[in-house]
């Protein structure tokens, strides 16, 4: 006989709350109904999978729900960064903080866990940007899954002599069992990774469905930035009153003058990692006037 999960999530709910149960009932009836739920909503959830897509949408649910599982972050507040998902203008998104996924409506991954940004958890601000950053890229490379697989196994037989299993794509390096990760997400068995020049970036886009692996932080406060008349760019965090400097014709400054937002990120990142403690030098001081002379651009909120 079939389970028909949703009757028995409502007989469950009938009984009343977790928080309720666990008020009235012994250690065996409260472990009862979590298994019980635990079961049901999986049941249920297996059901809408097969009825979206069958086995490919499933396989996207339980890849999705282990990436969650394993990206959990724990924040200096006590809340959690990340490691669930969260709609923004209908569309799902989640990362780990060095690979994020959004979805569009119609392929929104059913059963995941849930938060509200910036109530239940922390999520940086500069995930939309990111992923943005599709629409300039420079240059596609084929990959599937095959592939991806193949360089797994082939890592794994020589016994993990490097710290991950790399596969070339394009022009760039990439760690294949985020590759592999991403494709099985996204529901697909290869694709085109969407690259910029910079080492180990990449993006697929799907249509509704979009992936980018690359550094995503989260920013200690506002980052502002700015393109100063001789060439230099100069950013900011306004919290901690921290600033960075790339010199005329570097490769950072050349980079601000397509990308800002993602160099102004690098940089304030840098410093943080750099410095022992994050209080303004006098140097930051001369920046925050070339900063302040004119409205500085915002990067993130």
């Amino acid at each position: 006989m079939k389970l028909n999960a949703e009757k028995v999530l409502r007989l469950l709910n009938a009984m009343g709350t977790l928080e309720e149960i666990r008020e009235i009932g012994t250690w065996n009836m409260i472990n009862a109904y979590q298994q019980l739920h635990e079961y049901a909503t999986e049941a249920l959830h297996y059901e809408i999978a097969n009825k979206k897509g069958g086995r490919v949408e499933e396989i996207r649910r339980k890849t999705a729900l282990k990436f969650l599982k394993d990206s959990k972050i724990e924040m200096a507040n006590g809340k959690n960064w990340m490691g669930n998902s969260w709609i923004v203008d209908g569309c799902q998104y989640f990362s780990d903080g060095h690979v994020a996924f959004r979805f569009a409506e119609g392929h929104h991954i059913e059963g995941l866990p849930q938060i509200v940004p910036g109530v239940d958890c922390g999520v940086p601000s500069n995930i939309g940007t990111v992923l943005n950053q599709v629409l300039s890229t420079t240059s596609e490379a084929p990959v599937t899954r095959a592939e991806l697989e193949i360089a797994i196994a082939t890592w794994k037989a020589e016994g993990k002599q490097r710290e991950v299993p790399e596969i070339k794509i394009g022009k760039s390096l990439y760690n294949a069992e985020i590759i592999l990760t991403a494709l099985k997400v996204l529901g697909v068995n290869h694709a085109s990774v969407k690259q910029k020049s910079w080492q180990a970036s990449g993006h697929i886009d799907i249509e509704g469905r979009t992936t980018a692996f690359m550094p995503i932080f989260p920013t200690n406060g506002e980052v502002v930035y700015k393109m100063l008349g001789n060439g230099a760019f100069v950013c900011g965090d306004t919290k901690h009153r921290i600033t960075g400097y790339a010199y005329p014709g570097s490769p950072s400054a050349d980079r601000a003058r397509e990308n800002p937002e993602v160099v102004a990120s690098e940089i304030i990142r840098r410093e943080r990692h750099r410095r022992d403690i994050l209080e303004p030098t006098k140097t930051d001081e001369a920046n925050w006037k070339l900063l302040e002379w004119e409205d500085a651009q915002q990067l993130c909120a």
